[in-house]
């Protein structure tokens, strides 16, 4: 099921080149058929009482991958969003049972392989489910981003548990990679939501980019970078108690940026700073600003912000 998935999404984005040379009847072609490919997938795998994924058999699947990688490429019907978001968020906030290897699964643990763990988190952010996410993201416990680092990791594994404080290697090495990209495909949350730094999708290249970073968890400040071709783009935030306090952003020359910041309040802007008014962005309330090239603070106080330029 999620192979006709990826298939869904590779004709969306067929279409979309097909439109960037101008082959605007392919274009068409390719949406057409997407379409249909998307109403089909709908009635084969979901069932339509409960929410739940079924696999090829008609069986109820009911994965954490079955659920992350359809909502990811946005093929979930609105019909069966509101059920398969419930369940989705059920696989992992009540996780439970065994894995193959005969290991616990605990809530907020992962069970997905290479295929579905680098949708895990953007899927859960694409609907608003961020508490969920940062839980996720946060978790110790096996298997989760932070088990290994428990178990003396400095980098991100191919295996879970590639190396135990209690059985050392015990075996599980042997297909092992001590740095790895398919678990560490978290990373793109980290910038893409975590920091909320973002390609606007009708305006390639990040000539013009979003920018919507997400509080949440115990995290109290998050900064970082991301290089693009027209400079660095920087974004970063602090905040207490689950409540963003103040936000920091570097928008290179030459480029501009849509903001949706994460606050219900009025906004005191200056020059390079046009509010747009609120608007629900991912499933989030926000108050939206249009930026040009500069670099910006933000502060928020109950829920209103100050912006200076620096």
């Amino acid at each position: 099921m999620l192979g006709n998935v990826l298939y869904i999404n590779c004709l969306d984005q067929a279409a979309v080149l097909a439109d960037a040379i101008g082959d605007t009847d392919k274009a068409e072609s390719y949406r057409e058929t997407a379409a249909t490919a998307r109403e089909a997938w709908n009635e084969f795998f979901i069932d339509p009482d409960t929410g739940k994924t079924k696999n090829t058999k008609g069986e109820i699947q009911d994965t954490q991958a079955s659920y992350a990688t359809p909502l990811r490429f946005h093929v979930v019907s609105d019909e069966n969003l509101e059920k398969v978001l419930e369940n989705y968020n059920a696989t992992i906030a009540e996780a439970s049972g065994e894995d193959s290897d005969g290991m616990p699964i605990v809530p907020y643990t992962l069970t997905t392989g290479f295929n579905a763990t680098g949708n895990l988190l953007n899927a859960l952010s694409d609907y608003g489910l961020n508490d969920t996410a940062y839980k996720l993201f946060e978790s110790t416990d096996y298997a989760s981003w932070l088990y290994p680092v428990t178990q003396g990791a400095t980098s991100i594994w191919e295996r879970w548990n590639g190396y135990t404080n209690e059985l050392g290697f015990n075996g599980n090495n042997s297909m092992n990679s001590f740095n790895h990209y398919s678990l560490g495909a978290v990373y793109e949350w980290m910038v893409a939501y975590q920091l909320g730094i973002k390609s606007d999708e009708t305006q390639p290249g990040y000539q013009h980019f979003i920018l919507q970073p997400t509080v949440g968890g115990d995290f109290t400040e998050a900064k970082g970078s991301y290089d693009s071709v027209y400079g660095t783009i920087k974004s970063g935030w602090t905040a207490a108690d689950g409540v963003m306090t103040s936000y920091d952003v570097t928008v290179p020359a030459n480029t501009s940026a849509t903001l949706c910041l994460p606050v219900s309040g009025e906004v005191t802007a200056c020059d390079g700073v046009t509010v747009t008014g609120a608007a629900t962005h991912n499933a989030v309330e926000t108050q939206q600003m249009e930026l040009v090239a500069g670099t910006y603070h933000f502060e928020v106080t109950d829920g209103n912000v100050t912006v200076t330029a620096a």
